[in-house]
């Protein structure tokens, strides 16, 4: 034991030696590197890495200047914006807008234009962060033609594109038949060949997801992969999407993929606003057919929903199903008819809504002979149209499914979201993929088992 203590006694005084040893080297060399420095050269450093920096503060407020002499910003909210950043870095949208005093809308716009004098790091759902005040306008943005995606097409805007240098993304949206079309569109502006392009998206809970087009894509959850982009190639994608309640939100994208030299990659999309406005009726006056057919006429903007109905169905039954669904809204029923021998019924209502006054017409048509049913709205809001088009199907679908007028619920969807999905809106059956792209393509199909035919228009 003593024999012991005495090797661990020696080796603690060996590494204390060593350890001042170190010190001492280090000492010696601080002392060196501080003998060398030149203070007056230091203080000219200094003096000119301030000077930069204040010809670069400079240079981003004269920028702002300029787009204020141009109308381009409006300085004031600017300066509300960013004095609300200086003490918070991640804010709600909902309370900028609330402490500013600007308005949701333009809030959003300025957010999303870089030319406003904003530039936004990151958007997620209702919170943004504030990259930097006063940004360059965006340089070197291609225009490029409009986008094949069946439907309205692509603005190419810079407010639509989000871009790197390897890829560029363009987005829009549109009402159609009681949904929303949501369009994405990708550019290959790399030299060469990209490839798994995975476009992952978030979504607002408010919409429903339904389907997409084209269904070669493979989907995984929220996200769809398109396997490459060959040089200048564009692809485009199509989300149907059904409002399930009122919402105004941001559909958010980020788009992953492998370039040419096998390297991952990934651009965040720009968030696109969507906005479900869900009409509340209160019709007081009484409206003539003459009158309703005239407003009809008149009206800007007409969507519809063409709804099937097996065969066999009692049509007596089905007629009154839809007077009671337009009887649960304040509207006005302006005339019903309704033939066995002919099977045929039709139901027209007039309805104004109780806060901005604004016109509609809802028209039902029962097409026995041909197992449809088809439901028509004229208005002069789409946003309005297509909230009320999806509540309808839905309580159609739910009184249907009640009354055993159908027998899977699930599967009563308008007649191309049915192909779409892959199987024929009348007996169920399943589709192949080559029938459902030749009706996306806008040519009749035929079920080979119930022998219906289904055309896209």
């Amino acid at each position: 034991l003593p024999s012991i203590v005495s090797d661990l006694r020696e080796k603690i005084i060996f590494l204390k030696n060593k350890l001042d040893e170190n010190r001492k080297e280090i000492e010696d060399k601080l002392k060196q590197i501080s003998q060398t420095i030149d203070p007056d050269h230091l203080s000219k450093v200094i003096e000119v890495m301030k000077t930069q920096r204040e010809i670069a503060q400079k240079l981003r407020f004269d920028d702002i200047d300029k787009k204020i002499s141009e109308n381009l910003i409006d300085f004031e909210d600017v300066s509300k914006i960013y004095e609300l950043f200086k003490r918070a870095k991640r804010l709600a949208i909902t309370d900028i807008s609330r402490k500013s005093e600007i308005s949701r809308e333009k809030l959003i716009d300025m957010m999303l234009d870089p030319e406003k004098g904003l530039e936004m790091l990151e958007i997620d759902g209702d919170f943004i962060t504030l990259k930097q005040l006063g940004t360059q306008p965006t340089q070197g943005i291609a225009a490029i033609p409009t986008t094949e995606i069946k439907g309205a097409p692509f603005k190419a805007g810079s407010e639509e594109i989000s871009q790197n240098q390897e890829l560029q993304i363009l987005r829009e949206f549109e009402y159609i038949s009681g949904q929303v079309r949501f369009k994405v569109g990708v550019l290959n502006q790399s030299p060469g060949v990209l490839t798994n392009i995975k476009i992952d998206f978030t979504i607002p809970d408010a919409l429903k997801w339904i389907t997409y087009e084209p269904i070669t894509y493979k989907r995984k959850g929220d996200s769809v992969i398109i396997p490459k982009l060959s040089l200048n190639e564009k692809k485009s994608l199509n989300l149907y999407l059904e409002p399930i309640s009122c919402m105004s939100g941001p559909i958010n994208a980020i788009v992953s993929y492998f370039n040419a030299l096998d390297e991952p990659r990934a651009i965040t999309m720009r968030p696109k606003v969507i906005g479900i406005t869900c009409p509340i009726f209160f019709t007081e006056e009484e409206a003539n057919l003459a009158r309703v057919e005239s407003l009809y006429r008149q009206l800007t903007h007409k969507d519809k929903k063409i709804l099937p109905i097996h065969k066999g169905q009692d049509l007596q039954k089905i007629f009154n199903l839809l007077l009671k669904v337009g009887g649960s809204h304040q509207i006005k029923l302006v005339s019903k008819e309704f033939s066995a021998e002919n099977k045929y019924g039709k139901i027209m209502y007039y309805g104004l809504t109780k806060v901005k006054k604004q016109k509609m017409v809802i028209l039902f048509q029962l097409r026995g002979g041909e197992q449809i049913i088809e439901v028509e709205i004229a208005g002069d809001n789409e946003e309005a149209i297509t909230a009320l088009l999806a509540e309808i199907e839905n309580q159609l679908r739910e009184i249907f499914t009640k009354e055993k007028v159908i027998k899977f619920g699930d599967k009563f969807h308008e007649m191309k979201t049915s192909v779409i999905l892959g199987y024929c809106p009348f007996c169920g059956a399943n589709f192949d993929i080559d029938q459902q792209e030749e009706f996306i393509k806008g040519k009749s199909i035929t079920c080979e088992y119930c022998d219906k035919v289904i055309n896209f228009n």
